[in-house]
């Protein structure tokens, strides 16, 4: 068990759901992409064993991939954002 917030149990289990309502329910809130980068095995994943006598640092990298309509109306893929 990670916690409980009053009623509501947050756990392994329960996170995935518990971000994708607050995704869908809170305007500009951005868990969800950070959550999917931390989870997602097409996630760049880099790391420093000792930065600046911090120790170690991870940092991962999700590319977001958009479908957007040109002028003509045709639907192009952007992969690199």
């Amino acid at each position: 068990m990670l916690g409980r917030v009053g009623t509501t149990l947050i756990n392994q289990n329960s996170l995935p759901e518990l971000i994708e309502n607050m995704d869908a329910t809170t305007a500009n809130w951005a868990a969800r992409s950070y959550y999917q980068a931390l989870i997602s095995e097409d996630a760049s994943h880099f790391y420093e064993d000792d930065f600046e006598g911090l120790g170690r640092v991870e940092l991962r990298v999700l590319r977001a991939r958009t479908i957007r309509a040109s002028r003509n109306g045709a639907k192009q893929r952007d992969e690199d954002l």
